[in-house]
């Protein structure tokens, strides 16, 4: 993970605005581990919301491996049940 001290949109200055718990899907799928906290940041210029600290590259390809295939779709609805099949399949959807 990778601290930041400025927005990673604009550089502008940030502040905590909250202690944030990371998903529980993310949490196994990126660490194999239980949900943790982090803090959810604000850009006092542009006002983004972000998480920090952020993912790193490998974190992001762990992430990502095999984006919304069978076992992606396995762990994601294992602890989010609404995400289902369809909806898997409907966000892949090119009708409006």
């Amino acid at each position: 993970m990778i601290e930041v001290a400025h927005c990673v949109i604009c550089n502008g200055a940030i502040a905590t605005v909250k202690r944030a718990l990371v998903a529980p899907f993310l949490a196994e799928r990126i660490w194999s581990r239980k949900p943790f906290c982090v803090d959810l940041v604000r850009c006092g210029d542009c006002g983004f919301l972000f998480y920090n600290p952020r993912l790193d590259d490998e974190e992001l390809q762990r992430l990502y491996s095999d984006y919304r295939k069978d076992e992606y779709l396995r762990m994601r609805h294992a602890s989010e049940p609404w995400y289902t099949a369809q909806f898997n399949e409907d966000l892949a959807s090119t009708a409006s």
